[in-house]
């Protein structure tokens, strides 16, 4: 009785989904005013998550910055590191970094 009453549901679930994804389809509607974006975000001094909008207004979302985490273990590659500079550091021309 279980089985029959759920294969029961499960259709007519099925067929309610099939009834009202192929509705009718109606006229295009008024195109809308554009909406407002975000256009820059940065994280003041204080720590505070700035987001600038397309309009000029500014939102303040709050401190998004943590606690200090813990130190991390002290990694024995340190020390190879300097070791490795020099020798790439001949080879290197030119770095461009652009921050935005």
């Amino acid at each position: 009785m279980k089985t029959t009453c759920k294969l029961v549901m499960l259709l007519l679930l099925t067929a309610m989904t099939i009834s009202i994804s192929s509705g009718c389809s109606g006229a295009a509607g008024v195109q809308g005013s554009a909406g407002i974006d975000v256009s820059g975000a940065e994280v003041d001094s204080s720590g505070h998550l700035v987001l600038t909008l397309s309009n000029g207004e500014t939102i303040d979302a709050g401190n998004v910055i943590g606690p200090q985490g813990p130190v991390g273990p002290t990694s024995s590659y340190a020390s190879s590191f300097d070791s490795i500079v020099t020798q790439v550091e001949p080879k290197i021309v030119r770095i461009d970094v652009t921050v935005s």
